[in-house]
């Protein structure tokens, strides 16, 4: 955008009546100024705001959801103690902004915009419940998880049976959470990555362990679905869809000598 043909003090009184006027937002970038403009729900929470309560104010959004540690907002716009708490005071009454709790710092006093969501650093995530490890809710998560990677793991029909190499059906993270999801056990909405976090845990806990895709530990291209797109004859042969692919060798405990799969690959 250009701007008219302005003196330096035509220029420096038009920046002074917008900042007066909470419309602009004035930024140090080195040894000069950046000028940001300001939308009129902006200037509203501004306005009526004394210097100092808006020089905290702006000190604080800058923060955005992971807040602003009282400390080192002190420090940051260096104004008396007794200014800051009474500026802190006024800008919580007129709810403006808001102080909350971090789970790994929870003797330190962070402020933060009132109308935000503080971040999973400041909260824990779906796992915290009131600043407390919520360890009942997870462990009856990962209870309902186990239950269903068991129920896809073993055939249902045949009680101490075992699914042969090329069983695909092994479920993902993904299809946990959807599970999970479907069947109401959580009010919590959870991510792929808080799944994972439990399976996990299953893992660590000797419970369930986690595959690669044999296709895909073998470098092998696979499309959306899972299919191998035809690119390789490798899946056609037991190795090719053996879950257990990376610990067979000729002398370990899963050996191609001894594989019934591929003696009746071979046989065929």
């Amino acid at each position: 955008m250009n701007l008219p043909n302005l003196s330096i003090e035509e220029l420096s009184e038009a920046i002074n009546t917008l900042s007066q006027k909470s419309l602009l937002l004035i930024l140090r970038q080195g040894n000069g100024y950046l000028y940001k403009a300001k939308s009129d729900s902006e200037a509203e929470r501004l306005a009526g705001m004394d210097n100092d309560e808006r020089l905290i104010y702006q000190h604080i959004e800058a923060g955005d959801n992971e807040g602003v540690w009282l400390k080192r907002l002190r420090t940051k716009v260096g104004l008396p103690n007794v200014v800051v708490t009474r500026c802190i005071k006024k800008l919580e009454q007129k709810m403006l902004i808001k102080p909350v709790s971090s789970v790994k710092n929870p003797t330190m006093k962070i402020y933060m915009l009132y109308h935000l969501t503080p971040s999973e650093e400041l909260t824990g995530g779906a796992w915290y419940t009131d600043q407390e490890l919520d360890v009942d809710f997870i462990n009856t998560l990962a209870s309902q998880c186990y239950k269903y990677i068991l129920s896809r793991s073993f055939p249902s029909a045949k009680p101490g049976a075992v699914y042969g190499p090329t069983y695909t059906f092994y479920p993902t993270a993904a299809q946990v959470r959807r599970f999970i999801i479907e069947m109401a056990i959580s009010t919590v909405d959870l991510s792929v990555n808080d799944v994972q976090t439990l399976l996990n845990i299953l893992v660590y806990d000797g419970k369930i362990e986690k595959r690669l895709a044999a296709a895909e530990s073998m470098g092998m291209d696979m499309d959306s679905d899972g299919d191998d797109d035809g690119r390789s004859a490798l899946v056609d042969v037991p190795c090719g869809n053996c879950p257990v692919f990376n610990q067979c060798c000729i002398d370990g405990v899963v050996s191609p000598v001894g594989c019934v799969y591929f003696k009746n690959w071979l046989d065929f």
